[in-house]
């Protein structure tokens, strides 16, 4: 049997010097670091593509609409729609997709009694507002002499939207995670704090509402910024869409869209907010959204008219891995290095610079 001198017993079990505990120990750090960044990058990946699916599939749902229609799908008339408090463009669409909600509309006679244009309407609201099930009546949405009355059902979206007097399977089915309730709703809960009123939004893979905005006109301007009634109408306006844009917290995310003032004296929020310490920037959403809504191919941009040809007959919009619209931390550099405030000279290719994923279609008739 060998013999082992003192000498070399304790060199055979010597721990690790110091030096080389903090060596593993960097290199444990760096393999994390690396590890870290390849799965944030395929976390980012899955949810664009998650994304790129949901607001194609919301795409392919208004498609389907108006092939069996003939017009663009919405419970009530969008320029009812106001500042989307009571109900989004967003949720005017979904729920006209998917079902879950009956309208109806009614007129006072002389006497101020209410008659419904369509009394059919008007029993299928009734005996749907007293199936059993959460539900939630809106609002009335005045549309000068006439009032229109929504009930929604949260347990019956999907199951399809009643048109005309009858019921269709949905052209919509959202699942789980494409669909957010509100989890309050109480008089503290200032829809354009909080981005949401008391119906279901459709979002994104990171939580956040979807944008839609259905084209109104076949004619005139692709947006508009005249407040005169005698002026063109637009083909695509944007009622219904500030509750999202003026939120100080939206989605699961909780991103302010608003615009503000950062401590270094740029902007902060979505570049389509209306508002910047209660002012706005006068044009700045139109100019952004003329950009989005035109076909680059077909459209000689004119910022002073907003001319074009649109895009397709609507628009699907979600906010991206950072959660705000048109962000003004992120799009076109100006030529000092930092994000341009501005929307002076802008073209087509600034769309590309924003994280932001959206999809055009419909025949353009």
């Amino acid at each position: 049997m060998p013999s082992f001198s003192p000498t070399r017993r304790f060199q055979q079990i010597r721990g690790f010097t110091l030096v080389e505990l903090l060596v593993v120990i960097a290199l444990i750090g760096i393999l994390a670091g690396i590890l870290l960044v390849a799965v944030s990058s395929a976390t980012t990946s899955a949810q664009r593509a998650r994304t790129s699916a949901s607001i194609n599939s919301i795409a392919a749902a208004i498609d389907g609409f108006v092939l069996e229609h003939g017009n663009l799908p919405g419970l009530i008339p969008a320029h009812l729609l106001d500042d989307g408090s009571v109900l989004t463009q967003s949720q005017n669409i979904m729920l006209s997709l998917a079902g879950g909600a009956r309208v109806y509309a009614s007129r006072a006679d002389s006497n101020g009694d209410e008659i419904p244009l369509d009394p059919a309407a008007k029993a299928e609201y009734d005996r749907y507002a007293n199936l059993p099930g959460p539900t939630v009546e809106v609002d009335p949405i005045q549309d000068g002499d006439l009032t229109w009355y929504l009930v929604f059902k949260r347990d019956r979206v999907g199951e399809g939207p009643w048109i005309a007097g009858r019921p269709y399977p949905p052209y919509l089915s959202p699942k789980d995670d494409e669909i957010r309730y509100p989890e309050s709703t109480g008089p503290d809960m200032d829809p354009l704090t909080y981005g949401h009123n008391a119906l279901p939004d459709l979002v994104d893979a990171w939580g956040q509402p979807v944008l839609i905005l259905a084209r109104q006109s076949r004619t005139g301007p692709i947006v508009s910024t005249s407040t005169d009634p005698d002026a063109e109408t637009p083909q695509f306006n944007t009622n219904g869409i500030d509750i999202y844009l003026s939120a100080g917290t939206l989605g699961d995310m909780e991103q302010a869209q608003r615009q503000n003032q950062s401590s270094a004296g740029g902007r902060t929020g979505s570049r389509l907010a209306s508002t910047m310490n209660g002012d706005a920037q006068e044009g700045e959403r139109e100019h952004w959204l003329y950009l989005l809504l035109s076909h680059p191919t077909f459209t000689e941009l004119n910022a002073s008219t907003f001319a074009g040809q649109p895009a397709g007959a609507y628009l699907v919009h979600s906010a991206g891995p950072d959660g705000v619209f048109l962000s003004h931390q992120d799009g076109p550099l100006a030529s000092n290095g930092q994000f341009d405030p501005s929307f002076a000279g802008m073209d087509f290719e600034d769309l590309e610079e924003f994280d932001d994923m959206y999809a055009s279609g419909g025949a353009v008739r």
